[in-house]
């Protein structure tokens, strides 16, 4: 039997030994159970900038106030005596495809007729009482604006043709539709809601009209109007 290499005997045995040492506990480590890599946060004003879409219907405006935070990655520190009585918290319709943050948490604060006042405090937003609070410049007033870079989106909206044909059916399930296919930004006045207004039947049948046709004639059956104001279409009865 001939004899192993010297050289080869010699490999064999760094390889045995490598083979046979204790692997450290960190080299076995499962990937899931590594640290996260840190992440830098975004400032402020990253976050008020982020686009908002989203589809609501009859939610309570504190709720619609959190999501709105919640999608701009923004903390709220929300006093909910600003609100008043719960059962007497307006709710909110809307439709939004790509509304920037600060006018959607600018309209939420508006229609809630908060007795409050808004500061900014590094990433997260605070709501208190106004008698405890002196009121501070926030970016939260753009609700009034009526006009802005947003305009153009709304008219280009509004100019888009629409087929449409409904007949008896409630005035609030007409304006759903013409959200969906037109992809109006739209909110409800929060008044609207606390009628039996929006139950009232309209029909409407329209082959390539405009959105802002249809929409005016879907409206003036019972006596609402439309306004381009603060980055959407607010429907309203004033």
């Amino acid at each position: 039997m001939s004899k192993m290499n010297p050289h080869k005997r010699l490999a064999a045995g760094i390889l045995l030994s490598l083979l046979c040492r204790p692997v450290p506990a960190a080299v076995v480590t499962p990937a899931y159970a590594q640290p996260a890599p840190v992440l830098p946060v975004p400032e402020l004003s990253t976050g008020l900038s982020k686009p908002v879409r989203l589809i609501l219907d009859g939610v309570p405006v504190s709720d619609a106030l959190y999501m709105a935070c919640g999608l701009a990655r923004l903390a709220l520190d929300l006093d909910p005596t600003v609100f008043g009585e719960p059962e007497r918290e307006a709710v909110v319709t809307l439709h939004l495809a790509g509304l920037e943050s600060r006018y959607f948490i600018a309209w939420m604060l508006h229609l809630a007729q908060a007795d409050g006042t808004v500061t900014i405090d590094g990433r997260s937003i605070h709501v208190v009482r106004a008698q405890e609070q002196q009121a501070a410049d926030t970016p939260f007033a753009c609700w009034r604006e009526t006009d802005g870079p947003w305009r153009a989106g709304l008219l280009a909206s509004l100019a888009g043709e629409v087929d449409i044909d409904l007949t008896d059916a409630p005035v609030r399930d007409a304006i759903r539709v013409l959200m969906r296919i037109s992809g109006l930004q739209i909110i409800v006045d929060p008044g609207l809601l606390q009628g039996r207004l929006l139950d009232t039947p309209v029909s409407i049948a329209v082959q390539a009209q405009t959105s802002e046709q249809a929409l005016a004639y879907t409206l003036n059956q019972v006596g609402l109007m439309h306004r381009l104001q603060g980055g959407v279409i607010f429907i309203t009865n004033h």
